[in-house]
């Protein structure tokens, strides 16, 4: 039976063993910006354990064109943290000078010493930056070592890329996969098309490969949602056995998926390479679980699929209980207070029933205080629904203001980093608004559960 549906066992180190003497290597397109992400000694490592395996690397045009079309703005996003660290330590000293003022009348709080002592802080902070900033790698520039190197290792490495018919197949084929979920791919269901089928086309690339070269294949990832690992508890246990399967049902050779740090784990010892330090290791595992992190909008988003897409990645429960603890784990009132007489009433309706609830014995609400109460909630979350439409319709205006810049539509190339820098500011300070009021209308519909 084992030959039969042999993805669904476990494997042998004898049959690991066969798989790297002879698999493809290939990467998805994450793998391959993270290196833009990377220490100096990191980046190095990395791409020396490309060059190794180098007559057995292979990329799907899809991979191809999404590194090309994301590059600057994985490079942009590097350089523009420096600017939005000294920004916000910046704006701590602001905060504080402002709290500060709350005393000045105070006998033991001298604002002018404390604003010094906190400046003392922040401002080799600030230099370090600035210097940093100085130090980074102009990738922007004519000389970015990285795309030398990567252009010269993936050299006729590059899959033909796909007809239009070719991938229309693929799309409809995506359409009745993603409604069965089946793996890969359906997790990007709520992507605008075609973007959504981009992990299908790859996955296809893939197969297509394994076919015609008649050889097994090592995917390596960055990718950790659960169309392309099976996870138990919470934690990734391995590869889906559903996509092993495929793999060896349409080419009958084996396939295994790896994220970067055990792949250059083995592969350094493979290929006979100094092995990577463990803080080498732990950079690469620390990179890729940040940009594993779910997008906070994507267009096509709804306020519902955009809220259930950070409930599942964060394994979010709902409030059922409807005992007093449930109640207070619900609500965090300190997420978000605009400045309206309708949040405060809904605060302080909120605020009194928890401090009922909280007390001894049984309280008897009157029709009045539950009647203001139902209002008000009902009355918050339709405004707060309507703001999260108007930010996310700002938030797409947005998006294509930035698709144009980095098309060189909208400024000069000498002003593209500019534009980008305030574009990004800006997505910035909506996303964490959107997330601050979705916050709160998560906690009204969990009250309603309670």
């Amino acid at each position: 039976m084992r030959d039969k549906f042999i993805g669904y066992y476990p494997w042998t180190e004898d049959e690991f063993s066969d798989l790297w003497d002879k698999a493809i290597f290939v990467f998805d397109t994450n793998t391959l910006l993270n290196i833009y992400r990377y220490t100096e000694d990191t980046c190095e490592r990395f791409l020396e354990t490309l060059d190794a395996a180098i007559d057995r690397i292979w990329i799907p045009y899809q991979v191809g064109i999404e590194f090309h079309r994301n590059r600057r703005t994985c490079i942009a996003n590097q350089l523009r943290a420096y600017d939005k660290l000294t920004a916000r330590l910046k704006q701590f000293s602001k905060d504080f000078d402002a709290a500060l003022g709350e005393y000045k009348n105070h006998r033991l709080i001298s604002r002018e010493r404390l604003n010094d002592e906190l400046s003392k802080a922040i401002t080799p902070v600030i230099e370090s930056l600035k210097k940093s900033k100085s130090d980074h790698p102009d990738y922007l520039g004519d000389e970015d070592s990285v795309l030398d190197r990567l252009t010269t290792i993936f050299s006729g490495k590059v899959e033909d890329r796909f007809s239009e018919d070719e991938l229309k197949k693929i799309y409809a084929e995506g359409k009745k996969r993603y409604a069965a979920k089946t793996p890969p791919g359906f997790k990007d269901k709520d992507k605008a098309e075609p973007a959504r089928y981009g992990d299908l086309v790859i996955w296809k690339a893939m197969l297509e490969k394994g076919m015609k070269e008649k050889k097994p294949v090592i995917f390596v990832t960055s990718d950790t949602k659960d169309d392309w690992w099976l996870k138990e508890h919470g934690k990734r246990v391995g590869p889906l056995p559903e996509l092993l399967q495929e793999f060896f049902d349409a080419t009958g050779e084996r396939c295994y998926i790896y994220t970067p740090m055990p792949f250059i784990e083995r592969a350094r010892a493979h290929f006979d390479l100094e092995a990577a330090g463990d803080d080498v290791l732990n950079e690469i595992k620390s990179v890729r679980e940040e940009t594993a992190l779910p997008k906070y909008l994507t267009k096509g988003d709804s306020v519902a699929s955009f809220t259930k897409k950070l409930s599942d990645f964060y394994h979010i429960p709902c409030a059922t209980s409807s005992s007093t603890g449930g109640l207070g784990r619900a609500i965090n009132v300190d997420q978000i207070q605009p400045s309206s007489s309708l949040w405060n009433t809904y605060l302080s309706s909120l605020n009194s029933l928890k401090s009922m609830m909280n007390g001894a014995g049984e309280y008897i609400f009157e029709d009045s205080e539950m009647g203001q109460l139902s209002r008000a909630r009902a009355e918050l979350r339709k405004k707060l629904e309507y703001y999260l439409e108007d930010i996310m319709d700002r938030i797409e205006r947005l998006d294509e203001e930035i698709e144009q810049i980095n098309k060189g539509e909208m400024c000069p190339p000498e002003d593209i980093y500019e534009m980008l820098h305030d574009a990004d500011i800006r997505r910035e300070e909506l996303t964490d608004e959107f997330e601050k009021v979705r916050n709160t209308l998560r906690s009204v519909d969990e009250i309603d559960e309670c």
